[in-house]
């Protein structure tokens, strides 16, 4: 029997408004081999997801869980979850730090969840400002701590970053270090950055959220989650009360994807990867992820993995079937980083864990 790759996030929220989607095979690796069921009193189990559009009829928390069977309709797994179905507003306004990497740099998931929270919900950081328009076409300026490239144990050390600058931050650095390392203490500091950069913030931070792990990534993630961690403890020890928001990193795009893309966005692509790999190197992330944090007083996971459609997210090129073929096929433009769409697709799911838990 086919040993199966599973993680359901134990929390799934979708605000009013939008609609959230969890994709079979990014729940269950080897989902195609098998059946899946899913069951719960709303949203609609489809062929390749299950999809969900929250309102204000449906507001409340419901039980979800998907099931694998095989052809003799054993079950071979059960995973549980709730679903939280939730307002699309919040009451007061909130400013998120967001430390990430490519993902995060001058990204229109950004805008987006500022568009969708009507401007309660807005990013500072020491990198920017990202005017951007969300897909609405109103425009919002961003600031983040997004660097192309940067793994999370880029944040752990004494490191330096020179792929661009787009650094707003306190003038008497260039902006090439990293703003949290503590240089006395030797170690990732939220006070040392505060301290230091705080006064040039648009705003002090109500709350942190970390989107780091494609970077460092691993079929043994014990590295890069435990940086991950790291950050959080850090970060609980100086702050034990504020909000922590750790986006689950998105899988990539298919083999076409992959192998199309080449270099883009600080992040290199080499020969030799393939699609099952990595999709094996994310779900053993999320699951170390969710065995190392469990517990962490007020942290919440975003379960993009889950919920952003890596089929279809990543462009579709009209592209000559072989090199003499009158027959089109689309293809992908590359396999890390997503389409607008994409981004957009993140949005819905960071604005509803976060309308589902500010305030």
């Amino acid at each position: 029997m086919c040993q199966l790759d599973v993680y359901l996030p134990e929390d799934v929220y979708c605000a009013s408004g939008r609609t959230i989607e969890l994709y079979n095979r990014q729940i269950c690796l080897q989902a195609e081999q098998y059946h899946v069921k899913w069951d719960c009193r709303v949203g609609k189990a489809l062929k390749r997801k299950f999809s969900v559009t929250g309102t204000d009829a449906l507001l409340g928390d419901y039980s979800l869980t998907f099931e694998i069977y095989d052809d003799r309709l054993v079950c071979l797994c059960r995973k549980e979850a709730v679903l939280h179905i939730v307002k699309n507003t919040i009451v007061r306004k909130y400013s998120i730090l967001p430390i990430g990497d490519s993902l995060t740099n001058n990204k229109l998931w950004e805008p987006e969840v500022m568009g969708l929270s009507h401007g309660k919900i807005s990013f500072v950081g020491t990198r920017g400002p990202y005017f951007a328009a969300d897909s609405q076409g109103s425009k919002w300026s961003c600031c983040h701590e997004g660097r192309s490239g940067a793994s999370a144990r880029w944040y752990t050390d004494d490191s330096l970053y020179t792929f661009e600058t787009r650094y707003v931050g306190n003038p008497e650095v260039d902006g090439t270090g990293n703003p949290f390392f503590d240089p006395v203490k030797k170690q990732f500091s939220y006070s040392y950055y505060i301290r230091t950069q705080g006064k040039y913030l648009n705003d002090m931070p109500d709350c942190l959220l970390i989107y780091l792990g494609t970077n460092g990534i691993a079929l043994d993630n014990e590295k890069n989650a435990g940086c991950i961690k790291l950050l959080v403890d850090n970060f609980r020890a100086e702050e034990p009360n504020m909000p922590v928001y750790v986006v689950n990193t998105l899988y990539r795009g298919n083999q076409d994807g992959i192998g199309t893309q080449q270099d883009s966005d600080g992040y290199a692509s080499q020969a030799g990867l393939f699609k099952y790999e990595e999709d094996k190197k994310v779900m053993n992330l999320q699951i170390m992820l969710s065995d190392m944090l469990h517990g962490c007083n007020n942290l919440y996971f975003i379960p993009v993995a889950a919920t952003h459609d890596s089929e279809y997210n990543f462009g579709a090129v009209e592209t000559p079937v072989n090199p003499r073929a009158v027959q089109k096929e689309y293809l992908p433009v590359e396999g890390v980083h997503p389409q607008a769409q994409g981004y957009y697709q993140m949005a819905d799911c960071i604005w509803s864990v976060l309308a589902g838990t500010l305030d």
